[in-house]
Order: structure tokens, then C-alpha cells, then sequence
């Protein structure tokens, strides 16, 4: 099993090249962030467009534990899509609108990604044709309703989305 072909699925879709229904549409968000990134590097980032990184955890495998005799074998994942968005400067009135519209606007692409990564089929595969191996084709949002995390001494507003899909795989028996 290569989780590989998930993420870069996950990535594909977020970026606006994959998905049949519900999609992003391109350009709506771009990569370049990731955990640890400095407040402002991402800031910097964010200010020429809201930007996502993608993390995916080892799979766990589901069932009991011990020595599996079976060929196939379920696992479970759990994806979390990070979407940064540069805030305002935090004084003055105007900033104050413009903090409750960035909010608006970061809960909306919240919104698409879940429906993008929620939608059956738009996981099956890579533009690459490599099968992710994700049953249902989709991801289940776990835990629904994200809130963005405000930082706006930092001029930052991240939002982290959860997921939890399972992984099919085939495992050699001799």
C-alpha cells in the first residue's frame, strides 16, 4: 500500500486539476505552506493567495491486531488539509470589517474543500491514472464545522480540516 497516490490526489483536487463534481475551481488556492512555516512566510504567501498544505499521518490498520492471513487489508486514514489566509493589519475600524470578511471567505473555502474531498469519485485516482485505492473514492470530514484559528497579531487566519477515509490493500499470502 502507498499512500502516495492519496495525497497526491488530495493535492491535485485542492489545486483545481482533479474532481468530476464539486470541484475548486484553479486557482482558488495555492500550495506553499506547511507546518512550522514561519508567521511570516506565510503571511507573505498568503498575501498573493490563500494557501493549503496537505498532511497525511501513517495509515493504521483496522481490524484486529495481530498477523493478518488475509490478502486484503483496510486501513485507515486520517488527512488533515491546513488552508492560511493573510489577515489585515489588526488596527483601526476598517480592519475590523475586513477581519469578519476574511473569516466569510475562509470558512467559504473551508466549505469547498470539504465538499471537493467529500464527493464520491473526485479521489479515485491521480491525473496520472494511479488509483488512490480509497474505498468510496471520497474522504468523511471527522470531526464537521472547522474553526479558523484567529491570529491576528500575527496577520494570519488558519483553518484545519480533518478527514478520515479508508485505504484498500492487497498483501501477498506466501
Amino acid at each position: 500500500m502507498d499512500e502516495g497516490a492519496l495525497i497526491t490526489a488530495i493535492r491535485e483536487v485542492l489545486r483545481g486539476e482533479l474532481g468530476a463534481v464539486r470541484v475548486v475551481a484553479p486557482d482558488t488556492l495555492r500550495e506553499g505552506t506547511y507546518r512550522g512555516i514561519p508567521d511570516e512566510r506565510a503571511y507573505s504567501l498568503a498575501q498573493v493567495a490563500p494557501r493549503f498544505h496537505v498532511e497525511v499521518p501513517a495509515p493504521i490498520r483496522t481490524g484486529a491486531l495481530g498477523p493478518s492471513t488475509a490478502n486484503l487489508v483496510l486501513y485507515e486514514v486520517s488527512p488533515r488539509v491546513v488552508l492560511t489566509h493573510a489577515a489585515p493589519h489588526p488596527d483601526g475600524e476598517a480592519s475590523v470589517a475586513l477581519r469578519y470578511d476574511l473569516t466569510a471567505t475562509a470558512l467559504e473555502h473551508a466549505r469547498i474543500v470539504v465538499d471537493a474531498l467529500t464527493w464520491p469519485g473526485n479521489l479515485a485516482s491521480t491525473l496520472a491514472a494511479e488509483a488512490t485505492g480509497l474505498r468510496s473514492q471520497c474522504l468523511i470530514e471527522d470531526p464537521p464545522h472547522p474553526e479558523p484559528e484567529r491570529r491576528w497579531d500575527r496577520r494570519l487566519l488558519r483553518t484545519e480540516l480533518r478527514f478520515r477515509g479508508y485505504l484498500l490493500a492487497t498483501k501477498a499470502v506466501a
